[in-house]
């Protein structure tokens, strides 16, 4: 269950705190050197000892900065856990603007071998940074000599020019966490809220005015606000198996600026009302604006008469296209256009707002009633309808209404046809832009995602194995093929090998390489050797393409199993039994079906020919929780069916 709690971060509880940022740095017991498992979780890589971070305001020369210190402090168990070794640490830039900057990075990874202990510091050439997009920067760090049995400690500090960008915490991980602490210094001109999601409440909490000195900006005296949250013993996040995203369901706390206090005694809200963010965007230069300039560029330049004598479904399909041709999308996500329609045209780039933006003007061209809508994708977390803030949302997509309902669309990938929307984008619902009202449009993948397997089996003198092997991808699959592969055979013989086919031959066909409203399709022949044991031939008809294990891991789960779109997998299968063999063992017939499950094996022989045709069909796309436990004896069929053998013995 999912609990979230609001409060303004002004209180007036008198309690006496510590100073900001002091942490415990190598200050630890001696047995965390000797330390082999976490008790409370003795199947986990690492255990994250104490993690506690500090955020505070203070006087800058153009007003007030954002401070962020984070320590954190994890004991390495194994291999599995040398990822702990490594860090990410995101800093943001708004356009024209100067970048979040890291003031301090401090490390140290601490060993003890045959009774020596050593203390290894971070070395800064080991620190890297990487471009993500317009607004984010990653930094990323390696710390030195980190092993099985490592304990870490790091600290740094982010200072930020961006009082509205306070960071949010993540209490919980994937692993466990004896201790996490966050601790906020607020002043009175800004006004947070808080969302605590993935529990009901805190091990400790507290808030109090710090009565150490007085602070002044201008002719005002204060004191800061400080707001104390922590949690003990936190269990890893686990089972991530099939899930929207997991910043939809992790223990954290997120933190969204709701007013600005001027010290001249004027107010602003942030936290506005979506009515009032849907016409801020319509007037907004790189949102409504951009759209009305393009309409005007689209109808003094642009020829769509043509158009004229198509269906709507063509003239739908023509728009989509000649956005997705003539302009390309830059990889960046963002609900605002990060062009101007003056650069979208002479560079012919533009992120998704920019492309889906001019497809919305170019439609209502055309006579239809089309509008934006902005989601949040997959990756980012899905929107808390309760708090209308506007950096929920990461993405704008285009809808059409028809007699039918709504239609949406998107032209930033080229190799989807008109009518599939990326997977990104199917979040659970989006919030229409329009010059009426504000209306939510609920939305999930109506599609069925298939993979299709023909294999034929053939013997040689040898009793090796002659495979023809035939691999067909539909809807979003066909895509995940198209877009992995396209025209390169050898990318295909490349990941035949890495599932373990060997000898295989030279010619590899590829169908509706370039025709995206086709489905994909591939051939290959390969030979493989025969388990044979005691004159009996174990064959696996499925060969690699079978479920070895079931991918739902957990006794029980909180949250939903997402698939994003419903999932279908089918083989048919031709078997030629070697002369001098027969049948000794053929898996029986088995057959069921629910309103949210289906799966089916049917087998037959004729002469010396088995064909054996396997099906099975999840018929919902998202399952709730209450159904985990039907959905895993679900990928135990299937698991069961796929690994079975077929049996050929002498006669």
């Amino acid at each position: 269950m999912k609990y979230i709690f609001t409060l303004t971060l002004i209180s007036t509880a008198f309690v006496v705190f510590s100073q900001k940022g002091n942490f415990p740095k190598g200050n630890f017991p001696e047995e965390y050197y000797s330390m082999k498992s976490y008790p409370k979780d003795p199947e986990a890589e690492a255990v994250i000892l104490y993690d506690a971070a500090v955020s505070s305001f203070i006087r800058g020369v153009d007003g007030f900065e954002y401070h962020f210190e984070h320590f954190r402090r994890v004991k390495v168990f194994n291999d599995a856990g040398l990822d702990y070794g490594n860090i990410e640490i995101m800093l943001y830039q708004e356009k024209g603007m100067e970048w979040e900057k890291i003031e301090s990075i401090e490390a140290t990874v601490y060993n003890e071998e045959n009774g020596r202990k050593t203390a290894t510091k971070l070395d800064v050439s080991q620190i890297y940074d990487e471009r993500v997009n317009q607004y984010w920067m990653r930094k990323k760090v390696a710390f030195p000599n980190v092993k099985s049995g490592s304990i870490i400690e790091y600290s740094y500090k982010v200072i930020s020019p961006y009082v509205f960008n306070l960071r949010d915490w993540n209490f919980q991980n994937s692993v466990p966490t004896e201790y996490s602490e966050y601790i906020t210094y607020m002043i009175p001109f800004y006004e947070y809220v808080y969302l605590l999601q993935g529990a009901s409440k805190f091990s400790h909490q507290k808030s109090y005015i710090d009565n150490n000195l007085n602070q002044q900006f201008g002719t005002i005296i204060f004191k800061f606000y400080v707001h104390e949250f922590a949690m003990e013993n936190i269990p890893a996040f686990k089972d991530e198996t099939f899930i929207s995203s997991e910043e939809d369901y992790i223990i954290k706390l997120d933190f969204q600026l709701a007013k600005v206090n001027q010290p001249n005694g004027t107010k602003r809200d942030i936290m506005t009302t979506w009515d009032k963010m849907r016409k801020d965007l319509t007037k907004d230069i790189n949102f409504g604006k951009f759209e009305e300039k393009a309409e005007k560029q689209i109808a003094k330049s642009l020829t769509i008469t043509e158009t004229s004598s198509l269906s709507d479904n063509e003239k739908i399909e023509w728009a989509v296209s000649f956005v997705k041709n003539e302009y390309k999308w830059d990889g960046f996500y963002g609900k605002y256009s990060n062009k101007t329609i003056k650069e979208l045209l002479n560079t012919k780039t533009g992120n998704d707002s920019a492309l889906n933006l001019y497809l919305v003007a170019l439609l209502k061209q055309m006579g239809f009633t089309a509008f934006p809508v902005i989601i949040s994708t997959r990756g980012n977390g899905k929107i808390k309808a309760d708090y209308p803030f506007s950096h929920f949302f990461d993405y704008t997509i285009c809808a059409i209404k028809t007699e039918g309902g709504h239609v949406m669309l998107d032209a930033t990938d080229i190799l989807l046809p008109y009518y599939m929307l990326p997977q990104r984008c199917f979040n659970d619902k989006g919030l229409i832009i329009n010059e009426e009202e504000p209306n939510w449009i609920n939305f999930k993948s109506l599609s069925t995602s298939a993979n299709n397997y023909t294999f034929f089996f053939q013997f040689d003198e040898n009793l090796n194995q002659n495979i023809t092997y035939v691999h067909l991808g539909d809807s979003y699959q066909s895509y995940q093929l198209r877009k992995k592969f396209n025209s390169n055979t050898e990318l295909i013989r490349t990941e035949l090998q890495k599932k373990g086919y060997s000898n295989i031959a030279e010619e590899i066909k590829i169908y509706n390489a370039e025709d995206i409203t086709k489905p994909y399709r591939y051939s290959a022949q390969f030979q493989i050797s025969s388990e044979i044991l005691a004159n009996k031939i174990y064959l696996n008809p499925f060969l690699k393409e079978g479920l070895s294990e079931n991918p739902l891991k957990g006794d029980t789960r909180t949250y939903p199993i997402d698939f994003i779109h419903k999932i279908s997998e089918n083989f048919n299968v031709q078997i030629e039994i070697p002369d001098g063999y027969k049948i000794e063992y053929l898996p029986s017939d088995y057959k069921y079906g629910t309103d949210l499950f289906e799966l089916a094996l049917t087998t037959s022989v004729k002469d010396q020919s088995i064909s054996l045709q396997f099906r099975y069909e999840f018929k919902n796309a998202t399952y709730d929780v209450k159904y985990y436990n039907k959905v895993k004896s679900y990928f135990r069929d299937i698991v069961r069916v796929t690994n079975e053998r077929i049996i050929l013995t002498k006669e």
